[in-house]
C-alpha cells in the first residue's frame, strides 16, 4: 500500500487505524503472475504488461462507475455477478508486482480512502483467479472473467 494512502488516512481518521493489509513479497507476487498467466492461456515468462494487457482484452462485462463519494458495493457487485462470496481480496497496484491483501469487507468499507480517482487504475482479484474486477483511474468497473 503506498505510504501516501496511509498516511491521508491517519491525518484523516486521526481516531482510527489504517484497514488492516499485507504487501505481497516479491516471490508471491511471482507466483500469481505465473497463475494468472496460467489460467488465461500464456506462457509462464510472458512481460507482466502483456498479462494486464491481456486481461483487459477480456473484459466481458462493464458495470458502472465508482461513485462520487468514491465508494461502490464491492460484495453486492460481486455477488449480483455470481462470485461466491470471498473473505479475502487481492489489489493489483501495477504488474502484478505490487499486491496488497487486504479482507474484502475492510477494501469495500474504505474503498474511497484506498483506490485515488485520476492516478489509480488497479484489479481485484481473489486466491483462484477466475475473476478480476477491473477498476480504471476514471471509475469505471469492469469485470473479467478469463
Amino acid at each position: 500500500m503506498n505510504k501516501v494512502k496511509v498516511e491521508n488516512y491517519l491525518r484523516e481518521w486521526p481516531d482510527s487505524a489504517f484497514p488492516a493489509f499485507r504487501e505481497l513479497s516479491s516471490e508471491e507476487c511471482r507466483s500469481f503472475r505465473v497463475k494468472i498467466a496460467s489460467v488465461l492461456g500464456l506462457g509462464p515468462g510472458v512481460p507482466p504488461i502483456d498479462i494486464v494487457s491481456e486481461l483487459h482484452s477480456r473484459s466481458q462485462k462493464r458495470l458502472g462507475k465508482v461513485g462520487r463519494d468514491g465508494t461502490f458495493a464491492l460484495e453486492t457487485l460481486l455477488r449480483d455477478n455470481g462470485i461466491a462470496d470471498p473473505t479475502e481480496a487481492m489489489i493489483n497496484w501495477h504488474r502484478f508486482d505490487e499486491i496488497d491483501r487486504m479482507l474484502l469487507d475492510n477494501l469495500s468499507d474504505n474503498f474511497g480512502d484506498i483506490w485515488y480517482p485520476a492516478t489509480d487504475d488497479i484489479e481485484i482479484f481473489d486466491h483462484s483467479c477466475q475473476w478480476f474486477l477491473s477498476v480504471a483511474h476514471d471509475g469505471r468497473i469492469s469485470l473479467i472473467e478469463p
